[in-house]
């Protein structure tokens, strides 16, 4: 089966996924001063 994917349908899909890697990365930042 074929499906057009767009950027913003896959940012959509992976939101949950995209905010779950940026927690562990605010963390290290926050930790080590860097804004």
């Amino acid at each position: 089966f074929s499906e057009t994917l767009t950027r913003a349908k896959f940012e959509e899909l992976n939101m949950d996924l995209f905010r779950s890697t940026m927690k562990p990365v605010q963390k290290v930042l926050d930790d080590s001063d860097l804004k």
